[in-house]
């Protein structure tokens, strides 16, 4: 199975940084790892249940973040939970809101209302 990862710029009160995000069409929801979200400085709204691919329960906290493609500033929420393989995840949440689609057949991400196409680097974080 291939991964579809994208290097994309992630604002908190603090800072931006930039950070290969996992684009995962089997992920419900945004996910970002806790030692990210503490040094950019993310708003923390309020303690959530919620289930990883380890299908254990986990709790973590809903919080807002600002998601920067190309020209595109995209205000969304995120999950902060403290183990995570990558430090974001971006799951169909994110893909509804801003109608953009994995294109698995070129390991693409299409932005609906960005005429760049961001082409799939092929490592890990």
């Amino acid at each position: 199975m291939g991964e579809i990862i994208h290097s994309i710029r992630i604002k908190g009160l603090k800072k931006i940084r930039r950070v290969n995000a996992l684009f995962d069409s089997g992920a419900s929801t945004t996910y970002i790892r806790e030692d990210l979200a503490n040094d950019i400085g993310m708003v923390r709204l309020q303690k959530v249940s919620t289930f990883l691919a380890d299908k254990r329960e986990n709790i973590g906290i809903l919080s807002e973040i600002v998601i920067i493609i190309n020209k595109s500033i995209i205000p969304t929420r995120a999950i902060i939970v403290d183990k995570l393989d990558n430090q974001i995840i971006i799951g169909v949440d994110f893909m509804q809101s801003t109608k953009s689609f994995l294109d698995f057949s070129t390991d693409r991400l299409r932005l609906k209302d960005e005429v760049r196409i961001l082409k799939n680097r092929k490592f890990r974080l």
